[in-house]
């Protein structure tokens, strides 16, 4: 993506774009949180949709007579495109202006809500949720990178906090509100829903975001967006997560069928990369944002984040919908546990880093609550007592509000304050990546944990086929009968591994936030470059 400072006009810097210096003394004017308020709207209603399918799927499912596997995509499908398309909009913003992009994005989210809404089968449903996905990762890059204009690094675990809350908000509610749509009225209200909310945010975004770059660079810079890397890494991960969920389940992992698809995928992302560092005149992996000493560790530690953080919950909404046999709604309503924590966790890490500067020690907090979360869930069987999985979401939630906010400011502090920007928006990005690859394989794992443990019990394998809706009609079998806890204790088994799997991969994490920058930049000068 290319510094929008070097192409703004000087309208452009009147209006407020004021940026990515490390001014200590910065206040923010009336403008700026007209901005920041704008930018927050947005992102909530796209925060909400990454999430409210959790516990509407079930309806959906039955309703539109789809398998778990198309289910789980009507997730995927949206996150794979919210996810791959966010450095070409990044890149498009710097030609096109941030308001004009910001504007087409919110229209091509409710463009595709209105598609998903009035779906008959889950063809219809998934073409709108994929178009709901290109706008929704529009919108999320560029709130960041708009936040990052307008706010100086120095103070922006402060201020964009105001965002992040927005988008903590949209998250967490989501399994709630899409909960009460499943059960009280029809699954397609959790598309009704997002029209008024994005009516005001188009009118917000032209009343209050700065018209930014001049269209008349539109023509020459267009031609230097690496569209071929995109489309590249659309096919390729799209072949990739189309083998993994269908692996073990509607074909053996043996067959061609998934064989096939595997090993391209996987030559496609290796062939993505080599294009990347050879090919492209203007990569999604800009060189500059990995010149320092352990620069990519924000990054992985960033999509290992996203893939937990997803990974968690939808799976989890369904322990609680199968075995714990909650209603979409007390499922929606017990999530909500892990925001009682993540947005106090989130506001307070980011006032605490902006007043101390000390980046790193709050990240490895983060990362030792969320290592401690999923292992702990991993506990999660049919007898755990309410109030015990409560407090796991409650520590769930604090690790993620710090981390959610820290990768950012860690890929800033890793760069000069002109690669800001870029930085924001790749870090936004991997973490983008690691939400779809953690409803992909985690349903994948589920799948096929569901179809040996059945098969060791004496049961069709075919309901691990079908175990979104299978899971909601477990609620109208007497809780005593054999069959029906035989059922419970596999859905249980089954979440179980996939949070031992989580707990190694967070891990992970918790072993490379050693290595992200020790304090946020605006400190690194005071510190001799200490990282």
């Amino acid at each position: 993506m290319q510094d929008s400072r070097e192409k703004a006009s000087v309208p452009e810097q009147e209006e407020g774009l004021h940026g990515t210096n490390d001014s200590g003394d910065w206040r923010p004017k009336k403008q700026d949180y007209h901005i920041l308020g704008s930018l927050a709207l947005v992102s909530l209603v796209v925060a909400l949709d990454s999430t409210i399918l959790i516990t509407s799927l079930p309806a959906i499912s039955r309703d539109l007579g789809g398998t778990a596997t198309e289910a789980f995509w009507a997730a995927t499908s949206y996150l794979l495109t919210y996810a791959v398309l966010q450095p070409v909009i990044a890149s498009l913003s710097d030609v096109f202006g941030r308001r004009k992009s910001l504007f087409v994005s919110v229209l091509l989210f409710t463009t595709g809500s209105l598609i998903a809404c009035l779906a008959k089968n889950f063809a219809c449903l998934l073409a709108g949720r994929t178009i709901q996905g290109i706008g929704g990762g529009g919108v999320m890059v560029l709130v960041l990178v708009i936040a990052t204009d307008v706010i100086p690094l120095r103070c922006l675990p402060k201020y964009q906090g105001i965002v992040q809350i927005a988008w903590a908000i949209g998250t967490m509610s989501g399994p709630l509100i899409g909960g009460v749509f499943a059960q009280l009225t029809t699954w397609r209200w959790v598309f009704y829903i997002n029209f008024p909310i994005c009516g005001i945010g188009l009118l917000l975004v032209l009343f209050t975001i700065p018209k930014g770059v001049l269209a008349g660079t539109a023509k020459g810079g267009a031609a230097t967006i690496d569209f071929v890397g995109a489309a590249m890494l659309v096919a390729s991960f799209t072949t990739f997560l189309v083998a993994i969920t269908l692996g073990g389940t509607t074909f053996p992992w043996g067959t061609v069928h998934i064989i096939l698809p595997l090993v391209i995928g996987i030559l496609g992302i290796a062939a993505t990369f080599v294009w990347e560092l050879l090919g492209a005149r203007a990569p999604i992996l800009r060189p500059s944002l990995f010149l320092r000493r352990f620069s990519t560790v924000p990054y992985i530690c960033a999509f290992i984040q996203g893939f937990l953080l997803m990974g968690t919950f939808y799976y989890f909404a369904l322990y609680l919908n199968a075995v714990k046999r909650l209603t979409p709604i007390l499922t929606g309503t017990a999530l909500l546990a892990a925001t009682v924590s993540l947005i106090p966790a989130s506001i307070i890490s980011g006032i605490l880093v902006t007043k101390f500067g000390h980046l790193r020690l709050f990240i490895v907090i983060g990362w030792a609550l969320t290592i401690l979360a999923t292992g702990l869930l991993s506990l999660c069987n049919r007898e755990t007592a309410t109030a015990e999985w409560i407090w796991f979401l409650i520590i769930t939630g604090a690790g993620h509000g710090i981390l959610v906010v820290g990768h950012v400011y860690a890929a800033q502090a890793n760069v000069s304050s002109d690669d800001a920007t870029n930085a924001t928006a790749f870090c936004c990005f991997t973490r983008s990546i690691g939400f779809c690859a953690g409803v992909a394989i985690g349903g994948s794992i589920v799948q096929n944990i569901l179809t040996v443990k059945l098969k060791d019990r004496g049961l069709s394998g075919s309901i691990a086929t079908d175990a979104v809706s299978y899971a909601g009609r477990l609620r109208s079998l007497p809780a005593d009968e054999p069959t029906t806890i035989v059922l419970m204790e596999v859905f249980s088994e089954s979440f179980r591994v996939l949070a031992l799997a989580l707990t190694g991969i967070a891990g992970l994490g918790g072993v490379l936030s050693l290595m992200v920058p020790r304090y946020v930049s605006g400190f690194r000068a005071s510190r001799h470059g200490e990282v």
